[in-house]
């Protein structure tokens, strides 16, 4: 019979706890005494090196064919530069809409353009997008039309920045994920891959952390440790070594973008291409705090999407502001020869980025945020801009009324023909926002040699490597010689999702359908639980053996 009073449902809930381990593995003891996923002792599918967007859609893909992860993050979290993007995420959701991606992506990428690389990219960007929304749950209701685009296709959130809306979701999954199943995936922040070998199953990683050293196992190695814009104090610096000229110049990117991936991927034989290919954004915010601070916050490009303009210090306009990246950032330094650019006590190559009100409305979001830091000032009128920039009001009125002329007509002096909608005219009487702005280091082009299916090539005679793969900024090609905006998030999410979805799996997570191991998961998954009977509808208790092991100060791993 059943034990007296409620001390049945204690046991009911015992025998609960042991069917959700079972789940994982086959009893608490033996959960308890396997060796950690990614040991040499119980090696992993893949190690995935760089918690950016790119490492974490390869790791969600290959986790819900039932594969199984490490995944290794230099900083004490995940999301990367990725959680710093804001301007959007490109899709092509139709042919058409497809070759006009691959047209404005070429043009950008110039004579260095790679043809397979691009068609990868624009062609699987619906998916992609796609993806994003119903399996990462981000909203992407938004459209806009950046610099350097034939069209809107540039996608965001309406209530938040895009990079932080798709990292903090993935996180979020993956997360739990190694928490509920910590036998399929296995996170390590805090941890600085130091060396990576053929060996074992595959591939041998060894990760430097709090002064130890591990040692990893997998069959496949991912990297997608992002680019190397912020390697000027490494013994080697890889930005230095291939752009002299950059030195000196601020960045957007974080202390991690050190190139660590690119160096492994060289010293396991991998190609290297397009090192010199080093994009300068060209409006980087100035603090009027402290105007020499070298890392800067990016002016994302869709407040010139919206309608925002570059100003000189005499409030002339110098470019057409929604031409690509490299163009508006060629013309800034033109003008800082002319001596044009904004006085003391701003830096070198400083320009004022200036929108109305009217295109103020239209990026709400980013602007209340911009002007909470103090990097946007508001101010009335013309008289208001004009004594921001130490300029004449007569000179700034010219400048408007230029501008709403060749809106009227649809073309100006610069040859510029796109004139957002609702933002003009320009009124004299309107309220203004004025920033600081100076052209940054804000990615690099150049990386780890790949093909189409994102497989690392060799430098000796242009082979794939086996097992190696790169994926996101690490890699180099896809963009050429400069990467068209809104096209980083989707070469992460094209790209990650197609070496998860293709990378091969040697043991199959219990319960996931055979099919699903060949074709990639279902959109409609939504949790580690939804991809099978096999995980748990709840979180599964933890002992305190296995927390031990999963969260020690030592590691940072859960």
């Amino acid at each position: 019979g059943l034990p007296p009073g409620g001390l049945w449902l204690l046991c009911l809930a015992a025998v609960l706890r042991l069917h959700a381990r079972a789940a994982d593995c086959k009893g608490e003891d033996e959960c308890e005494a396997r060796p950690a996923v990614g040991s040499p002792q119980r090696p992993a599918d893949a190690i995935v090196v760089g918690g950016g967007l790119a490492g974490m859609a390869a790791a969600v893909s290959l986790l819900d064919r039932g594969g199984s992860v490490v995944l290794v993050e230099k900083q004490a979290r995940l999301g990367g530069n990725s959680a710093k993007a804001s301007s959007g995420i490109n899709a092509a959701t139709s042919e058409a809409a497809v070759e006009s991606l691959i047209a404005d992506t070429t043009r950008s990428a110039g004579t260095l353009a790679r043809h397979e690389l691009i068609q990868r990219l624009a062609s699987d960007s619906a998916d992609a997008t796609a993806w994003l929304r119903e399996r990462i749950g981000v909203d992407l209701s938004v459209l806009s039309q950046l610099g350097g685009h034939s069209d809107k296709r540039t996608l965001r959130p309406a209530a938040a920045p895009i990079g932080y809306a798709v990292t903090s979701a993935a996180g979020k999954l993956l997360t739990a994920w190694a928490s509920e199943r910590p036998q399929q995936l296995r996170l390590l922040v805090d941890a600085r891959a130091a060396g990576l070998e053929r060996g074992g199953a595959g591939w041998r990683l060894r990760v430097a952390s709090n002064g130890t050293e591990l040692v990893l196992e997998a069959t496949s190695a991912v990297i997608a440790s992002g680019g190397f814009g912020r390697d000027i104090e490494e013994a080697e610096s890889l930005l230095l070594k291939h752009r002299p000229d950059l030195d000196g110049f601020p960045t957007t990117l974080g202390p991690q973008t050190t190139g660590d991936g690119v160096r492994l991927a060289r010293d396991a034989g991998a190609r290297l291409v397009d090192m010199d290919r080093v994009q300068l954004h060209p409006t980087g915010f100035v603090d009027p705090g402290n105007p020499e601070e070298h890392t800067k916050t990016l002016a994302a490009e869709l407040l010139r999407g919206v309608g925002g303009l570059l100003l000189d210090r005499y409030g002339r306009r110098f470019t057409d502001e929604l031409n690509t990246r490299q163009a508006v950032v060629n013309a800034e330094l033109k003008a800082t020869e002319a001596g044009v650019g904004l006085s003391a006590p701003m830096p070198e190559r400083a320009f004022a980025l200036v929108l109305n009100g009217k295109a103020a409305a239209m990026a709400d979001r980013h602007v209340t945020l911009y002007t909470k830091k103090g990097l946007l000032k508001k101010v009335s009128k013309f008289a208001g801009v004009a004594e921001h920039l130490g300029a004449i009001v007569s000179d700034v009125r010219e400048t408007y009324d230029a501008y709403n002329k060749a809106a009227k007509v649809g073309r100006d002096s610069f040859n510029r023909t796109v004139f957002p909608a609702g933002h003009w005219p320009i009124e004299e009487t309107e309220d203004f926002y004025v920033g600081i702005v100076v052209p940054v280091i804000h990615y690099t082009m150049g990386g780890i040699g790949i093909d189409a299916d994102g497989r690392v090539l060799a430098e000796k005679d242009g082979a794939v490597i086996p097992g190696l793969y790169a994926i996101g900024e690490a890699s180099g090609g896809v963009h050429g010689d400069n990467r068209l905006g809104g096209n980083s998030l989707l070469e992460c999410t094209v790209y990650g999702r197609h070496v998860g979805l293709n990378l091969p799996i040697r043991t199959v997570a219990a319960g996931v359908p055979a099919d699903l191991v060949a074709r990639g998961p279902s959109s409609a998954q939504t949790s580690p639980s939804a991809s099978g009977s096999a995980a748990p509808k709840e979180l599964r208790e933890i002992t305190a053996k296995e927390l031990a092991e999963h969260v020690t100060r030592e590691q940072r791993t859960w």
